[in-house]
């Protein structure tokens, strides 16, 4: 008996059980351990961590020892799927009854969340009301962005047939993640075709029923160094955002990134089914709330709004240097705004990963950004710039800043 046999008939025995079936990275996990592979080679092949395929692994043996009433292993699994039993007729299914698919693959834990009810409550109205298909949020690195993104979905997820999850922390190439997205809607893995079928294949998916797809950390596909819009392979992922965005389906596409895909700046508008939200720091309310959940530091009410806005309400800031305080000032908020550095270590690694991906042309402006250290219009911006080239790129390199750094 081969594999893929055995796997169906233990995919109607879940279905008449659990009601419901194996999803995508429960069945390659099957078919590892069938095959003796690893699990850091199903993690490599999936772009998920070792720890999660392991998480998800762990579960899925308590179901089927649970299910087949014997002990299950990722060893003993081959011998006991041999002699699995015929599943039942599909006539003794309770047929015809949608099951709500919900994968939430590496999404990460919710512990708190604090503030952002405006983001909230118009994100939810683009959604559910105005019914876009292609929302992107945007903003700098550790803003908040995954966490709204965590939050929302999971508030929204009773509206929604389908809700999937994926992460392109690893640059996921398109066709390996439309797989996935396919296998996530259909139950199974498909097999490796065309990316054309595979779109196609989501599309239909995405018109059959109300889905709400979650792709967190897009920036990893774009370039880092803003000369080109997507990295060197990656460029079919603006035809992805762009057919998504045009198509006409019931679903919602759901993006978080630092940088704006250029599909989306091209599709988005006010009153269009495509649109982008910017989010900023917490208020100074919800950014002290969410330092005091996490970190036993001491201040005054005055300082705590000071530390706030010294940040400008930056979730990753405040906690870095949340972190910072606590180690060196032993937790007094007043020392460290008296005696400390607002920009030390961590702070300026996470400067640096947005500066470096800048042009030439673009650090020079931020450069003279700096000098004035006030709004300056585009006049005067066009006047301090010393070298020809950078007058003439003037209002290209200011889109692109826009563009990567979106203050």
């Amino acid at each position: 008996m081969t594999f893929e046999e055995t796997l169906a008939r233990l995919i109607d025995c879940c279905t008449v059980a659990q009601q419901k079936s194996l999803s995508p990275l429960e069945q390659r996990i099957l078919q590892a351990a069938w095959h003796q592979e690893s699990y850091a080679t199903v993690a490599q092949q999936l772009y998920l961590t070792e720890g999660h395929v392991k998480d998800v692994a762990a579960d899925l043996w308590k179901m089927l020892s649970q299910l087949l009433t014997v002990k299950v292993t990722k060893r003993s699994l081959r011998g006991i799927l041999e002699q699995l039993p015929p599943a039942p007729s599909a006539a003794l299914r309770d047929g015809g009854v949608a099951q709500v698919c919900v994968d939430w693959a590496d999404a990460p834990h919710l512990a708190t969340f604090c503030g952002r009810q405006s983001e909230r409550q118009t994100l939810t109205q683009w959604i559910m009301d105005d019914r876009c298909r292609l929302v992107s949020v945007l903003g700098l690195g550790g803003i908040g962005k995954t966490t709204v993104a965590r939050h929302l979905s999971q508030r929204l997820q009773p509206h929604f047939e389908v809700v999937i999850w994926r992460s392109l922390l690893n640059a996921a190439p398109l066709i390996d993640l439309l797989q996935s997205l396919v296998g996530a809607l259909s139950g199974t893995l498909p097999p490796v075709i065309s990316l054309e079928t595979l779109l196609l294949e989501l599309l239909k998916g995405l018109k059959q029923r109300r889905c709400l797809i979650v792709l967190d950390n897009v920036e990893t596909v774009l370039s880092e160094t803003n000369e080109q819009p997507y990295r060197q392979g990656y460029a079919d992922y603006d035809g992805f955002f762009r057919r998504i965005g045009e198509a006409d389906h019931q679903s919602c596409l759901f993006l978080t990134s630092r940088a704006k895909p250029p599909a989306v700046a091209r599709l988005e508008g006010p009153t269009r089914s495509t649109r982008s939200y910017l989010l900023t720091g917490l208020d100074p309310a919800s950014a002290c709330e969410s330092v005091q959940a996490g970190f036993p530091l001491q201040a005054s009410e005055a300082d705590w709004r000071m530390l706030a806005e010294l940040y400008q309400g930056h979730p990753l800031a405040l906690e870095l240097a949340a972190k910072h305080i606590d180690a060196v000032f032993l937790g007094d908020v007043g020392a460290f705004l008296k005696l400390g550095k607002p920009v030390f270590g961590d702070i300026q690694t996470l400067l640096d990963e947005h500066f470096k991906r800048l042009t030439v042309a673009e650090r020079s402006v931020l450069y003279w950004f700096a000098v004035f250290r006030r709004s300056v219009s585009l006049g005067e911006l066009h006047q301090a710039l010393l070298i020809a080239s950078e007058k003439e790129q003037l209002s290209t390199v200011l889109q692109g800043l826009k563009r990567q750094l979106p203050l």
